[in-house]
């Protein structure tokens, strides 16, 4: 074990040997049309300065967000409305979010108009996270092994045709075809925190960048909006656990790529052996599956 460990960080050695940063800034990704960091002037605005959130209960804007400020939310009454009509055929809803105390069935988002037209994603029921999309006697739901983290953790819910997916820290952890147009359902009442479910708890966390887009994202996308900056090596690899007698060389053989395309496989990812942008990010979560 501690050999594939020490090959896997010596691929990031060898990768990042020459650059002292490496950018995957979220170029080349669709803009959101809208977007939450709570950070600037008009703190509860979109990016464009319009769509202002409205906050409810103990609902308030602090400074511990993931990057700035974020939304702080008390797991009592507090929540925010976002504006009406988001919802269309393709798009994608992706945030950070530390969840402070884990409270049953409470949402990180729930659009619709009430229990009987909804979309939503609650990564805590008692038993398991949950993407559900109701519109009368219609109901799509997709269950996943639920939080049990109280980190920043990225979501992302990408709706494309009749296919919902659902990625934790950029990867795909779950999808599911055969759902109904999500862009029938009515949405005048566009949650972050709150339930359409009266008997719901109200989700106890920090909320940051949350964005909304009328498009699918791809998993490369995801990761890019994820990342939005730049990576540096010499923190990436001071964040890998070794200990202080294993020394990386920096050499990239056929170890290295076998230990590489082990954790990817065991991880959903593709084997290619390469220390590429979906295995970076996921090499440093603390639910990612190791090599063995």
């Amino acid at each position: 074990m501690k050999k594939q460990l020490i090959a896997m960080v010596s691929a990031l050695a060898m990768t990042f040997a020459s650059l002292p940063c490496v950018s995957i800034a979220a170029e080349n990704v669709p803009k959101p049309v809208l977007q939450y960091t709570f950070d600037g002037n008009k703190q509860l605005a979109d990016q464009n300065g319009k769509n202002e959130l409205k906050l409810s209960g103990d609902a308030s804007v602090t400074d511990d967000g993931n990057k700035g400020k974020g939304l702080l939310l008390d797991g009592t009454d507090g929540y925010a409305e976002l504006p009406d009509n988001i919802l269309s055929s393709d798009m994608t809803i992706t945030t950070w979010v530390k969840i402070n105390k884990f409270t049953t069935w409470g949402r990180v988002f729930d659009f619709g108009t009430d229990s009987n037209q909804n979309f939503f994603f609650a990564p805590y029921s008692g038993g398991a996270s949950r993407v559900e999309i109701k519109n009368g006697a219609t109901v799509d739901t997709m269950d996943c092994t639920q939080e049990t983290a109280k980190d920043w953790v990225n979501y992302a819910i990408t709706i494309k045709g009749d296919t919902v997916s659902y990625y934790r820290n950029g990867r795909l952890i779950k999808s599911k075809s055969g759902i109904k147009d999500i862009s029938e359902l009515t949405n005048t009442a566009n949650y972050i925190g709150k339930s359409h479910y009266d008997g719901d708890a109200y989700l106890s966390a920090v909320v940051d960048d949350f964005r909304v887009y009328n498009t699918a994202l791809s998993q490369d996308e995801i990761l890019k909006v994820m990342a939005d900056g730049e990576i540096n090596a010499d923190v990436m690899l001071d964040s890998y656990a070794i200990d202080d007698e294993q020394i990386v060389t920096g050499y990239y053989g056929e170890v290295t790529a076998e230990a590489v395309k082990k954790f990817q496989k065991n991880n959903g990812l593709k084997e290619t052996g390469t220390a590429d942008n979906a295995t970076l990010v996921l090499l440093f979560d603390s639910s990612a599956k190791k090599a063995k």
